[in-house]
């Protein structure tokens, strides 16, 4: 019986506009401000059309504070290349002390153990 219910329950137009949605509480929490340089967000975009040496994917670093973009053509998205772009074009001109990733394979291992931020 309770399987008939359910199933009239689930066809039923009136049922179903009618019922009030549960949905999580997901209340926004604000990042505390840091100085410039500090808080890196590292993401890649791709994969993309294949351009001109191979380059498929993107790696991406924007700072928290100032919004300054780093950004470099990548052959592919593996941990090393992540890596190397990470450290030649941010750590090497910058004082991270933050990075915020998205918790992808390609930053598996690759990051020196500071505080991480998954997004």
């Amino acid at each position: 019986m309770r399987a008939d219910v359910r199933a009239f329950l689930a066809k039923c137009q009136t049922c179903q506009t009618s019922t009030t949605m549960v949905t999580a509480d997901r209340a926004m929490h604000p990042i505390p401000v840091m100085p410039k340089g500090e808080r890196w967000h590292l993401d890649l975009i791709g994969p993309l059309q294949e351009g001109h040496g191979g380059f498929k994917y993107a790696a991406v670093a924007i700072d928290s504070c100032t919004k300054w973009p780093e950004a470099k053509p990548l052959p592919n998205k593996t941990p090393g290349q992540v890596e190397s772009f990470f450290h030649n074009e941010v750590i090497s001109r910058f004082p991270v002390k933050e990075v915020v990733i998205d918790n992808g394979t390609e930053f598996a291992g690759t990051l020196p153990p500071w505080p991480q931020t998954w997004a």
